[in-house]
């Protein structure tokens, strides 16, 4: 993915992946945004390689130091996904700090067979396998040139380049699924990995249309309101895709078991009660239509 000339900001860890997108990019980077979780006792030294680096360059720089309130505060108890929550809102006032709301993230092709992986061995209902090489989040563009890039040569760029890096000390623990998919990819050659980033891509290719099918089916069952009755109008192959996309555009945590609770809960002939979605949700049935209520 070739950038072009207009200006971003950066989120950078301190990891290799990172400091080589930093490097490369440096001249169209208004800001750099570094989030130091102090969940490592090495996560000292990545802050002070990336502060060491835009010093140096005279980058602009903004760190978040995230305090044991706001893990105290979360009511989220998957430390990735708050951590994910923490640092794209941080980026976010990133964008508004630095009046730019195009942000470079430094995921690449191994990152992209890890999300791959993992969803697969869910078995989650997904559209997409991987990451995208844009996407959103609130006022933010996301970009990702490096996703075609192996880990490994980004790592060996940043020593040609002279660039200092960090290495995150828990990626060689078990703890996370994750880790361990990123150990087995470790084994293998980078054709093994080419080939299996190509499966991933024609597989996305052939989604695409069931994607396109499922969006024009909650386009039209939003227009009746969310009817209870036009779910049976919906191609019995669709149905649940479109309880999935339903769920997800509005940022509701979607596993099979939900989808089928939700598809039960609508077609059922109950009416006037409700079906709990997640601690402060719940979907209501009222006049013969479902909305989704977020508790106070």
């Amino acid at each position: 993915m070739k950038l072009s000339k207009k200006k971003y900001i950066a989120a950078v860890s301190g990891g290799p992946d990172s400091m080589a997108l930093l490097d490369k990019f440096r001249k169209n980077i208004v800001g750099v945004c570094h989030v130091n979780y102090h969940k490592r006792i090495d996560s000292d030294t990545d802050m002070q390689i990336v502060r060491a680096y835009c010093k140096q360059h005279k980058v602009p720089l903004a760190i978040f130091d995230v305090k044991p309130n706001v893990y105290k505060q979360s009511k989220q108890h998957n430390f990735q996904t708050l951590a994910r929550t923490i640092r794209y809102e941080f980026f976010v006032k990133c964008g508004k700090k630095f009046k730019c709301n195009n942000l470079l993230v430094a995921h690449n092709l191994n990152d992209f067979l890890e999300t791959a992986i993992m969803q697969q061995n869910r078995k989650s209902l997904n559209f997409f396998y991987g990451i995208k090489q844009e996407g959103q989040y609130k006022t933010l563009k996301i970009y990702r040139p490096l996703l075609k890039s192996f880990k490994s040569d980004l790592e060996k760029y940043c020593q040609s380049k002279g660039v200092a890096y960090a290495i995150d000390s828990t990626n060689a623990q078990d703890i996370y699924e994750r880790n361990r998919i990123r150990k087995q990819l470790a084994n293998k050659s980078k054709t093994q990995l080419l080939a299996m980033y190509k499966k991933f891509v024609e597989r996305n290719k052939q989604q695409a249309n069931k994607e396109k099918e499922t969006i024009q089916a909650l386009d039209k069952w939003q227009q009746t309101n969310y009817k209870v009755s036009y779910v049976s109008k919906i191609n019995k192959k669709l149905v649940d895709s479109v309880i999935y996309l339903f769920l997800k555009n509005n940022n509701i945590t979607v596993n099979y078991n939900k989808i089928k609770l939700v598809r039960d809960y609508i077609v059922s002939k109950k009416s006037n009660n409700s079906l709990r979605l997640e601690d402060e949700i719940k979907l209501v049935k009222k006049d013969k239509k479902v909305k989704i209520v977020k508790e106070k």
